[in-house]
């Protein structure tokens, strides 16, 4: 099985780079001051896991150590980098440690987890491990180690198992079309080569072959520009079938969205180091990947192959970059991709495999769960709740989880609170855990929802929930609560003022009364911001109030004037003392600002109407030196206002500042203004100017640009007396100089002339540009000397180095470098000229040596002849500017030969040195130039008459007081130096006293009063002498200078070795590279001056010029000191008491030192990265150069400072890096602008990183230019998003972004609820819930984007009844049932709440059951109400029907004797609850007997059988009636019978009789 061993994520890379893994490394403090903590030893052992004799496993065994007697936590990293320095793997651990143990800890690290993204990883490697302490969750710096150039080798393991063929669809050329089938073969993260890929393609009903191919030593295989249409693909490996037969889709259109790609994908993409996770993706738009929509848009099913039963199946939104299926079990699967949803096209179906995941993940769930409420206060109603939990796991083993919960007001929806505890259960046991008891802040409905996961592992996994309300209230006596109460406003109101009388409101300000339903003292906060669409105009403010539930509390905001005419929305929001959000409102009014109201600032638009320009000769020297530029600004106001333009001028070469006007106009909206502003150059160039308008409140209002515009310098040129040069004639010719048939020379005739009858020097020069780019091509001067009226006639001539076309500017001088007369002549066709039929002879090669004073110059001349050639060597040396010796030698060469050669020189003194090496040919002399080359910087030693070190030579003079009179008189000097060293004291230009020092000390005393100059130099003799400092002092003579306040500068150069501002003239000490200055009036012994600004500035021999190196601002002892100055030359400038002063000094330590690096050359380059034309981005490029002896690189820090017009550091940039001896290297800094419009300089310094810690300065440049602010600004404007301004929640509305400036634009759109649209100027939305919303509108085109933001008011609809469910007639007593039916919008309907309104009270929820205890006509309301705060009421009226009274006991005696009395007992209840009587009729003719209570008893006067009918009858008339058959014998025929079964009879007659029962309803 041939395979490779990668990362399959750097194949995902290679696949559209939809994936990257992303090393996230956590930014690390300085180490802390309190303990020590280190790696007190370290070793390594390295392992062949694959057998191959190859090591291709390192592990690394750690103690780490501190010097505390406690345990402390660390965390060490482990960084692995390739032989280049790459990142290429790591880890990181979290350890704690005790001092007195040896801890000894373990990393290991496998080749194979290498992440090289772009090549396979080859070692060596090198191992970086970091030790950080942790406290308190930052992270200090401890100590490190590094193993470098182990080498590993990638294993050649052959894997045993499944393999895995993926399939995409997607452009993997520049054509842009996704029509390239691609297919990827792997076993788990293995690649697999020689895998058989056979395409098929359906053309009709038949299966066409397409061919087959095998995948690379990647994995990887593609069939590129496909047609359109359904393939379908089959694997083979070593002859055994892989894969189900599979298909995939080729959609493709030169149409952006319906050039559609896709790919279906497994690894282990959760880092679970198991392959098991299945990635689904599809790719839309044109070309090669910058430009694509790579997301989840597509619908996937994933099947059981085994059984073809699903597994599952899901779906993306667009929204996400890929749709994942996490932690799929291990096993075979099928697939279906289809576009957006189920319904979408099939993009793709085929085959996965599993390898099974190591997430143990068993499933995680609440066994069981109870809330528990306590009522503290005793009225019946719970006042805290907490929760009793049962998490259960299906694992029998350990497992950690985490339970979080948060709590809402389910009234409001706020979020209340939140907690979280971490546990470990054990599907063995039962695990009972409770919260924390709850106490409600107000009185509330609250809902609880807990949520459980699986904290195993690295991965937090969602496994289980639930969820409760309970109604709590707050119980105000409690120590534990705290109570919140219900603030409000109880009404506010607005008002207006028309200041102009037309009718429309010019200013307002809003009253409001707070409330609170507390009978307390509450601190409430009322915050309201106003805002206008039209204007743009916003205003904020806050009012901080004390209210009490008792009081009316009247408030009114300031008044708000308006910047322009609109409508003005204002929110205002209530907040209480904690900031919990109480209640608002919100209002909207047309406004129009009036501008003749002193309270007022009316905002208009001022621009540039028109503008032109002129150039004009100001000296009458026939040259124009001036611009003139004529504005008309102009306003929207009908007013008159003053506007500021400001004019700033720029060199067009460089864009370097040059100078600037500005002026104040008044204008008009109703008049034309012209205006004009002026501006006289001072030297002749191109210009760039620049005009911006601001108005009076200085805001910017417009600007243009007048570019390369050529104006010649003032008057001041010419000889004595200002005369005037020119050239009185200039002709040019063109000739074939070597004669082959092109013109490849232009020859230049003139005669310079003056006005003056004098000798006047002129240079004439030459530029050469390319035609056809404008870049420069060559130059040269020639300087001559002219007398007016003679007739000098001179003649240059040049030819290119190319064939092309030229433009030539001839200008000319005079002696003070003014210019005085111009030429040009433009598209000059010129080809190379050859100057003979000979050979050609270059430098093929060249280097150098350099030991002590001497210089090896190395070079390998070669020639095209295939012949000996003689050529001659010649080398100029220089020192400075000026050649100071010249040598050379002649050889034989021949063409193909290598020809070592050498010539070499020895210096004199120390210093640097460049030499010019030049080659000619001639066989009799050097005849014809052929090449040269340039070895500049070259540093070499003296030749040994020096006897100081490299430490340097100290140096001071300052004069003071050292004699007895105390007079500050006495000059003093000093010099470390060996050799004795010359001083010179001058007053008024004459040498007044001079001398060599004895003992390194020279003394002058008792000078007169005055100013004097001074200088020490090494000897006053020799033409190289060294220099050591120069400078003016004031001596006050035989005076006293307590009254004077002229100020004295005293030099030193010296050591200060340990910093403690105290320099020393033993340079055996250290370096003498300290420097100090001390400003001091009289006798320094008693003070110095404080706040005095030294600029020191160093000498720039490439340059010729002094750079600014530093600024010393002297301290309350008049003292500043600097440390480790470079050595050179430099100069101090400062002003002491309105005095300029400046003087020399040289520092001559660490001058031959071994090390040295500078720029060989740095540019900049400047462009227009906006593209407005305007430059705004600037990249500097240095090459570096670095000179060492005996040393293998030097460690070096480039920065690149950038300072605005007022030096203040806007910007800076490092970078840190390596060079070799004799070496260079190339780096590059880029700045992008975007601060504001101005100069900016930009500061390099190149430092030297010493091992010892020390910096020093190499080298240093500076340069400053002018840059555009960088402006993303598009070319178009978001204005306004119209339809907001009336939405109700529910109610679909159309909405328009209304963009200026282009409709060549894409619109997408977020409407602030989660809902985004893409493309569209015109939407309809439907928002779900009520609230403030702000739409965010986002318009791009190829070149530009804008984004605004609008807010939008959706206002709640009311909840609507649709059917309530009753009885309208009923029965008193019974329970009816009440239900009612209503809508809402769907985000509101989960939050509806329900009252029913009866007569004697109030029933929650939607069904409610209620008895009537009375008959009569009653209203029942039912009120709906969403959370929202919208209410819909309706009524119903009820008739309630009597309902007679019903017996519940009817006792009668069976029979009775004729006078004996009889007891009844009757009671009978009434479902209304109404007074019940009871009505007897015995049936014997007696009287009706009424009673209240249902008793009553009757005697029977004779004997008979008696009908008695008894009835029960309530106050509203209803009445029950029961009739019944009492026989009562005579007491004479009881007496007389004596059968005994008489009675016996009566009764089988009694039971046999009908019992009648009437019941009569009134």
């Amino acid at each position: 099985m041939s395979q490779n061993r990668n990362s399959i994520s750097k194949q995902v890379l290679a696949w559209v780079a939809v994936f990257a893994l992303v090393l996230s490394i956590l930014p690390y403090s300085v180490a802390d001051q309190t303990s020590d903590e280190y790696f007190e030893s370290w070793s390594y052992e390295l392992s062949d896991t694959d057998g191959d004799d190859q090591y291709d496993t390192i592990l690394f065994t750690f103690d780490p150590n501190t010097n505390v007697s406690d345990y402390v936590d660390v965390e060490v990293n482990m960084n692995v980098r390739d032989s280049d320095g790459n990142y290429v793997g790591g880890d990181n651990e979290d350890y704690e440690i005790y001092w007195t143990e040896e801890d000894s800890f373990e990393m290991e690290w496998f080749v194979d987890d290498c992440d090289d993204w772009d090549s396979d990883c080859e070692g060596p490697f090198n191992f970086e491990f970091y030790l950080y302490e942790k406290i308190n969750g930052y992270t200090y710096f401890e100590d490190n180690f590094t193993e470098s150039n182990i080498s590993l080798y990638e294993t050649t393991i052959v894997p045993e198992g499944i393999i895995q063929i993926e399939n995409g669809v997607f452009s993997d050329d520049d054509d842009g079309y996704h029509n390239d089938i691609a297919f990827l073969s792997h076993m788990k993260d293995y690649e697999i080569s020689n895998v058989t890929i056979e395409l098929e393609r359906k053309v009709g009903t038949q299966w066409v072959d397409v061919g087959s191919d095998e995948t690379n030593e990647d994995g990887e295989l593609f069939f590129k520009n496909m047609t359109s249409g359904e393939y379908r693909w089959f694997a083979t490996y070593e002859g055994d079938s892989i894969d189900a037969q599979s298909h995939t889709f080729v959609f493709y259109s030169a149409t952006s969205d319906e050039n559609i790609g896709h790919v279906g994908f497994m690894d282990d993409f959760d880092g679970d180091d198991d392959f098991d996770d299945f990635a689904f993706y599809r790719l839309i738009g044109n070309g090669s990947g910058d430009g694509w929509d790579i997301n989840d848009g597509v619908y996937v099913e994933l099947f059981h192959a085994e059984n073809n039963t699903l597994y599952t199946e899901d779906g993306g939104d667009g929204g996400d970059e890929v749709l994942m299926f996490n932690d799929v079990p291990e096993g075979n699967y099928t697939f279906n991709m289809y576009n957006e949803s189920s319904d979408g096209d099939l993009l793709q179906s085929g085959w996965m495999h599993s390898y099974g995941s190591l997430n143990s993940n068993y499933g995680e769930y609440f066994e069981s769960w109870s809330n528990h409420t306590e009522d503290t206060n005793g009225d019946g109603i719970d006042n805290n709740v907490f929760v009793k939990y049962n998490p259960d796991t299906d694992c029998n083993c350990s497992v950690d989880i985490n339970v979080q919960y948060n709590v809402y007001d389910a009234d409001t929806g706020m979020y209340v609170d939140f907690d979280d505890e971490d546990h470990e259960i054990n599907g063995t046991e039962v695990d009972n855990f409770e919260t924390d008891i709850f106490y409600p802040p107000r009185d509330a409905n609250y809902t609880f929802e807990f949520y459980l996961y699986d904290t195993s592992g690295d991965n937090w996994n969602y496994e289980d929930n639930f969820s409760f309300t309970v109604y709590l209230e707050c119980d105000n006596q409690s120590n534990y609560s705290y109570c919140d109460s219900d603030e409000y406003f109880e009404s506010w109101s607005k008002h207006t003022e028309d200041t102009n009388g037309d009718g429309v409101a010019n200013n307002i300000f809003v009253k409001y009364n707070p409330d609170t339903d507390c009978n307390c003292s509450v601190d409430i906060q009322v915050n309201y911001n106003a805002f206008s669409n039209e204007t743009n105009d916003y205003d904020y403010d806050y009012y901080y109030h004390n209210i009490t539930g008792t009081e009316i509390d009247n408030f009114e905001t300031d008044i708000f004037y308006p910047r322009g005419d609109g409508n003005y929305t204002f929110s205002f929001n209530l907040y209480d003392d904690d900031y919990n959000y109480e209640d608002n409102f919100t209002f909207t009014i047309y406004l129009e600002c009036d501008t003749d109201d002193n309270n007022s600032y009316c905002n208009y638009d001022e621009w540039f109407e028109d503008w032109d320009h002129v150039t004009e000769d100001g000296d009458e020297d026939n040259l124009d030196d001036t611009i003139v530029v004529e504005i008309d600004p102009n306003t929207e106001c009908d007013c008159e206002l003053d506007v500021q333009v400001y004019m700033s001028v720029y060199y067009n070469s460089s864009g370097n500042y040059a100078g600037n006007e500005n002026d104040v106009f008044s204008i008009n909206g109703t008049q034309v203004d012209y205006f004009e502003m002026e501006w006289t150059s001072s030297n002749s160039s191109s210009y760039d100017f620049y005009f911006n308008m601001y108005d009076e409140e200085w805001n910017f209002e417009d600007s243009f640009w007048i570019y390369d515009v050529y104006l010649y310098q003032t008057s001041g040129a010419g000889g004595p007396g200002d005369e005037d040069e020119y050239f009185d004639h200039f002709y040019h010719y063109i000739y074939d100089a070597d004669e082959d048939g092109k013109n490849d020379t232009i020859e230049f005739d003139y005669d310079p002339d003056t006005t003056c009858d004098c000798y006047v020097n002129i240079t004439t020069h030459f530029d050469f540009y390319d035609n056809q780019t404008g870049n420069f091509v060559d130059s040269f001067d020639v300087e001559d000397e002219i007398y007016g009226d003679d007739n000098d006639y001179f003649y240059d001539e040049w030819s290119p180095s190319y064939n092309g076309t030229f433009d030539v500017i001839v200008r000319l001088y005079d002696g003070d470098e003014y210019l005085e007369d111009e030429e040009r002549f433009d598209n000059v066709q010129l080809n190379i000229r050859s100057e003979s039929n000979d050979s050609d002879e270059w430098f093929y090669h060249y280097d150098y040596d350099v030991e002590s004073s001497e210089i090896q110059i190395h070079y390998d001349p070669d020639t095209s002849c295939d012949c000996e050639v003689r050529v001659w060597v010649y080398i100029d040396v220089y020192q400075g500017n000026d050649k100071i010796d010249t040598i050379s030698e002649d050889y034989y060469i021949n063409s193909g030969y290598g020809d070592s050669l050498s010539q070499s020189w020895s210096a004199d003194d120390e210093d640097y040195y460049d030499f010019y090496v030049v080659l000619f040919d001639g066989e009799d002399g050097p005849d014809n130039y052929e090449d040269d080359f340039w070895i500049n910087d070259v540093y070499l030693g003296d030749d040994g008459n020096h006897t100081d070190s490299d430490n340097g030579i100290a140096h001071l003079a300052y004069i003071i007081p050292l004699d007895e009179d105390e007079y500050v008189n006495d000059f003093i000097g000093m010099v470390s130096s060996e050799n004795e060293a010359f001083f010179e004291i001058s007053y008024e230009d004459n040498v007044v006293e001079s001398g060599y020092s004895e003992n390194g000390m020279w003394i002058v005393e008792n000078l007169q009063e005055g100013w004097y100059f001074y200088q020490i130099l090494e000897n006053h003799d020799e033409d190289h002498m060294m220099f050591f400092q120069s400078g003016s002092f004031y001596s006050y003579g035989n005076n006293s200078h307590n009254s004077s306040d002229i100020v004295n500068v005293g030099v030193v150069v010296g050591v200060d070795e340990n910093y403690e501002d105290e320099i020393d003239l033993d340079c055996d000490a250290g370096p003498c590279d300290d420097i100090g200055l001390i400003a001091y009036i009289g006798d320094p012994n008693r003070g110095g001056v404080e706040n005095i600004s030294f600029d020191v500035y160093q000498w720039n021999s490439e340059e010729e010029q002094w750079d600014y190196y530093i600024t010393l601002d002297t301290n309350e002892s008049g003292m500043d000191i600097h440390h480790d100055t470079p050595c050179g030359e430099y100069m101090w400038m400062a002003e002491l008491n309105g005095n300029e002063a400046s003087g020399l000094f040289d520092v001559h330590a660490n001058c031959s030192a071994n090390y040295r690096a500078w720029f060989d050359y740095f540019e900049y380059y400047i462009y227009d990265e906006d593209g407005d034309n305007h430059d705004d981005t600037i990249y500097v490029d240095y090459s570096i150069n670095a000179e060492c002896s005996n040393c293998e690189y030097m460690d070096l820090l480039l920065i690149l400072d950038v300072y605005n017009q007022d030096y203040e550091m806007v910007f800076t940039s490092e970078e840190y890096f390596s060079i070799g001896p004799s070496d260079s290297d190339f780096i590059s800094f880029m700045w992008q602008n975007n601060i504001s419009d101005g100069n900016y300089t930009f500061h390099s310094i190149l430092e030297h990183l010493v091992d010892d810690g020390e910096v020093t300065v190499q080298d240093s440049a500076e340069e400053t230019f002018f840059l555009a602010i960088f402006n993303d600004e598009p070319d178009f404007t978001i204005e306004d998003v119209t339809g907001r301004d009336t939405v109700f929640e529910g109610q679909n509305v159309q909405y328009e972004a209304i963009i200026q400036g282009s409709n060549d634009v894409i619109v997408d759109w977020d409407m602030g609820d989660g809902t985004i649209y893409e493309d569209a100027l015109k939407v309809f939305h439907t928002y779900q819930d009520s609230g403030t919303y702000e739409i965010a509108i986002f318009v791009f085109d190829e070149n530009n984007y804008a984004e605004e933001y609008f807010p939008i008011y959706v206002m709640n609809m009311n909840p609507t009844i649709l059917n309530i469910m009753m009885d309208e007639t009923v029965n008193e007593g019974d329970a009816v049932s009440f239900n009612v039916q209503y809508q809402d919008v769907p985000m509101d309907m989960d939050n509806i709440s329900v009252k029913w309104i009866f007569p004697d009270g109030v029933i929650d929820g939607n069904f409610a059951q209620y008895t009537f205890d009375d008959d009569g006509e009653f209203l029942i309301s039912v009120e709906v109400m969403d959370d929202d705060g919208g209410v819909t009421m309706e009524q119903r009226m009820v008739t309630v029907q009597n309902v007679a009274p019903i017996f519940t006991e009817f006792a009668l005696p069976s029979q009775g004797e004729q006078g004996v009395a009889l007891e009844f007992t009757i009671a009978a209840t009434d479902p209304g609850d109404d007074t019940i009587t009871y009505t007897f009729d015995f049936g014997d003719g007696t009287a009706m007997l009424i009673t209240q209570n249902g008793n009553a008893t009757h005697k029977f006067a004779s004997g008979d059988t008696f009908e008695i009918v008894i009835c029960a009858k309530d106050e509203d008339g209803g009445e029950t009636c029961r009739t019944e058959v009492i026989p009562v014998s005579l007491l004479e025929e009881i007496e007389d019978s004596g059968l005994p079964g008489f009675g016996f009879l009566g009764v089988i007659s009694a039971l046999g009789a009908i019992t009648l029962l009437r019941r009569r309803t009134h």
